[in-house]
C-alpha cells in the first residue's frame, strides 16, 4: 500500500533543499549573504527553483 511521504518527511525534503540551495549560493555567489532577509529569500527560491541558472542573470547581479 502507497501511503506517501509523512509532513516530518516532507519537511526534511524541504530542508534539505533550501540547505543545498544555501550552499551553492555561498559558493557562487558569496555576497548575496549581504542582501537584506527579504532579499536573501528571493535568491535563495531562485536557486531552489533554476539551480545554475541563476548565474545567466548577470545585468540584473550588476543593479544589485
Amino acid at each position: 500500500m502507497d501511503v506517501g511521504i509523512s509532513d516530518v518527511e516532507c519537511n526534511l525534503l524541504l530542508e534539505n533543499d533550501v540547505m543545498r540551495s544555501v550552499t551553492w549560493l555561498d559558493r557562487h555567489l558569496p555576497w548575496w549573504r549581504s542582501l537584506d532577509a527579504v532579499r536573501q529569500r528571493v535568491m535563495t527560491n531562485m536557486v531552489f527553483n533554476m539551480d545554475g541558472q541563476l548565474l545567466t542573470f548577470a545585468n540584473t547581479f550588476a543593479t544589485m
